[in-house]
């Protein structure tokens, strides 16, 4: 399943961001302007190193959740067990999936480092529906991983696409899904598998660390610094020292500065505004400020 998971990623990844794909006629054009629409955007996040891991998954959740075909998937997913289930279910199921998958990737998508992709081929394998055939480029030495991807034309005009499948190494993820998940609706039930996805999800979001900020009222660099945390999302606790000298003395004895803003978290000084634009730069924000 871990290689399910970095190699489908990572096409995610390619595939909103392939600069071209090499198309000649009818909706192989769409399909490649589909792509080229997208170029460069995935790209440009994942190298970013000034965005923390929440603003990366913030953006890949939008590319995922306009270019996944997530109701389809979920009603996949549960084979023959759709069969059994009341709308209700079927509904709670579909949207804790679909949080839960657009989660799972864009988690990944905003950890991924390395490794390339080449697409070789566009096919058009039934009405509405290609196959992008490619490979996995691996470092020296090591061989590729071919990769299919399915993607559904969902309507013509304005084209309009949805991925719904890959299939790597001959093996499809979504059958290897459906497969891990029947076991639990054979044993468990529909109700129990919304409830794990959903819990599943809130296992692994990264918490942020105690913050504390040290402010007062008229200085231009605190209110920077406090716009600076709240577009990252990272929450704090501001302390006012404006008429208490003696609580900022006390800080300052510990961060070795006697200017606000200061920064502490869990306990420890870590920056003024202008180090914190450093800690930015360098690409340390979720180092420093997440768990």
């Amino acid at each position: 399943m871990k290689l399910f998971r970095n190699i489908l990623v990572l096409y995610i990844i390619t595939w909103l961001s392939c600069p071209a794909i090499a198309a000649s006629q009818g909706r192989y054009d769409d399909v490649s302007k589909y792509v080229s629409g997208l170029t460069g955007r995935a790209i440009a996040v994942v190298s970013n190193h000034k965005l923390t891991y929440n603003e990366k998954v913030k953006i890949a959740s939008t590319m995922l959740e306009n270019n996944l075909d997530y109701a389809w998937m979920a009603k996949f997913v549960l084979g023959a067990h759709r069969r059994t289930v009341s709308a209700y279910q079927l509904e709670s199921f579909t949207e804790s999936y679909r949080n839960f998958i657009i989660w799972y990737f864009s988690d990944n998508f905003a950890k991924f480092k390395n490794e390339k992709m080449q697409i070789k081929s566009i096919q058009e394998i039934d009405d509405n529906e290609f196959l992008v055939q490619s490979e996995v480029i691996k470092s020296a030495g090591r061989a590729p991983i071919e990769v299919n991807f399915l993607v559904r034309q969902k309507q013509p005009n304005p084209p309009e696409f949805k991925v719904f499948d890959t299939v790597i190494e001959g093996v499809s993820f979504l059958t290897s899904q459906r497969s891990e998940y029947n076991t639990i609706l054979s044993q468990r039930g529909i109700d129990y598998l919304t409830n794990y996805l959903k819990a599943a999800k809130e296992k692994t979001m990264p918490k942020v660390k105690n913050v504390e900020i040290y402010t007062k009222s008229y200085c231009p660099y605190c209110t920077k610094a406090k716009d600076f945390l709240n577009r990252k999302e990272i929450s704090f606790k501001e302390i006012d020292v404006t008429e208490d000298q003696d609580s900022l003395d006390k800080v300052s004895a510990f961060s070795k500065i006697k200017t606000v803003p200061q920064i502490f978290v869990d306990g420890k000084f870590v920056s003024d505004y202008s180090n914190l634009l450093v800690i930015e730069e360098e690409g340390r924000l979720d180092e420093v400020f997440f768990k």
